[in-house]
C-alpha cells in the first residue's frame, strides 16, 4: 500500500481507492477515515464506533494562512508551583524519553459556536491555522503520535502527520473529561453549558456520574493514569500526544499528589487547581522519563501566532 498525506488530512492511496489509515487503539485496532469534512471511526476501539464529523460548516475546512508569521515563546504555567521549573532548549534531542503533551488548536466550542457533542467538534478557522503553525515550528520528528477518540485532536495533528507521513498515528485514552451527558450538548455553547458544570464540580462527588455518555471523575483520572502508564512502556523515545486542558491539568495535578486517593478533597483540589491553571490551546507540555523513575516536568511553551 502507498501512503500518503494530502490537502484533505490523513489518507492511504491502494489502486485509487481511498482507505482509512491503520490508527491503533488501547482496546484494539481502529480504521481512520480523516478528512476536513468527515471523520468516521469504524471497529473494534472502544469508544471509537459511529464518530461523525457534521459537514458544511466553512470553519471546518483547511483556512488560508497568509502573510502570516510564526514564533515561539516559551512560558511557565500560571500555577505558582511550576514556576521554578528552568527553561530549556526545545527539540535538542536528550538520552531519555520526551513526551510532548499538546492542547488542541481552537475548536468550535471554544470560538463559542454551539456544538451537538462533546466527541464531534471540529476546529476553527482560526484552529486550523494554529494547527499549520504546530508542524511548522515542530523541530524534532517524533517516533509516534498520539491522538485521542475527540476528533479535535485528530484535526490539529494532521498538519504533523503530513509532515512527518512515515511516523506511525495511535489513538489512546486521552480524550477530554466528559463530566456531563452528551444530550446536554445539542445545540450549546461553553456558556449555556456552565450552569450544569457549576453544578457537577459543587457536588463534588468522584462518582457521580451526569448520565449515559458521561465518565465519574474517578474512571476519568483512572484513564489519566493508565495512558501515562501506556506510554512509559511503548519503545519510542519521542513521543506527542494531542489531547486537552483536562488531561493535561491532570496530569499536572498527579505529578504533586502521586499516591492520593481519587476522593472528594482529591477531586476539589483538582478543581481549584483547574481554576487557576490556564492551558491555552497549542501550548505544549514536555516532560522526560528514564526507566521507572517519575515523570520530570520541563518548562511549558506556547506557540503563538503573530500577524506580520
Amino acid at each position: 500500500m502507498q501512503r500518503k498525506h494530502d490537502d484533505l488530512g490523513l489518507r492511504a492511496c491502494d489502486g485509487g481507492r481511498v482507505k482509512g489509515v491503520i490508527v491503533e487503539s488501547s482496546a484494539g485496532g481502529a480504521d481512520w477515515n480523516a478528512n476536513w469534512e468527515h471523520r468516521c471511526f469504524i471497529g473494534s476501539g472502544r469508544g471509537v464506533k459511529g464518530m461523525h464529523v457534521p459537514v458544511g460548516s466553512r470553519s471546518e475546512k483547511p483556512a488560508q494562512v497568509k502573510k502570516t508569521a510564526f514564533r515561539r515563546t516559551i512560558s511557565n504555567l500560571n500555577a505558582p508551583a511550576f514556576a521554578t521549573v528552568p527553561q530549556r532548549t526545545y527539540g535538542v534531542s536528550a538520552p531519555m524519553k520526551t513526551i510532548w503533551f499538546i492542547r488542541h488548536a481552537e475548536s468550535l466550542s471554544n470560538a463559542g459556536f454551539p456544538t451537538d457533542t462533546p466527541h464531534a467538534i471540529g476546529l476553527s478557522e482560526k484552529g486550523m491555522a494554529q494547527a499549520e503553525a504546530v508542524a511548522a515550528q515542530w523541530r524534532t520528528e517524533p517516533d509516534l503520535i498520539v491522538v485521542s477518540r475527540y476528533s479535535r485532536t485528530a484535526y490539529t495533528a494532521v498538519p504533523l502527520c503530513r509532515l512527518h507521513p512515515k511516523v506511525q498515528v495511535i489513538e489512546l485514552p486521552v480524550h477530554e473529561l466528559t463530566f456531563l451527558a452528551p444530550g446536554r450538548y445539542v445545540g450549546t455553547t461553553e456558556t449555556t453549558r456552565r450552569e450544569p458544570a457549576r453544578q457537577y464540580w459543587e457536588r463534588c462527588d468522584p462518582d457521580y456520574c451526569d448520565g449515559e455518555g458521561a465518565e465519574t471523575f474517578r474512571n476519568f483520572c483512572e484513564r489519566v493514569d493508565e495512558s501515562l502508564k501506556l506510554l512509559r512502556q511503548r519503545e519510542e523515545q519521542r513521543i506527542a500526544v494531542f489531547c486537552h486542558a483536562y488531561v493535561i491539568k491532570a496530569i499536572l495535578w498527579r505529578q504533586l499528589h502521586p499516591e492520593a486517593e481519587f476522593n472528594a478533597e482529591y477531586m476539589r483540589g483538582f478543581f481549584d487547581f483547574h481554576l487557576n491553571c490556564a492551558v491555552p490551546n497549542i501550548r505544549v507540555y514536555p516532560f522526560e522519563c528514564d526507566g521507572d523513575a517519575p515523570l520530570n516536568r520541563q518548562s511549558p511553551f506556547q506557540i503563538e501566532m503573530v500577524e506580520g
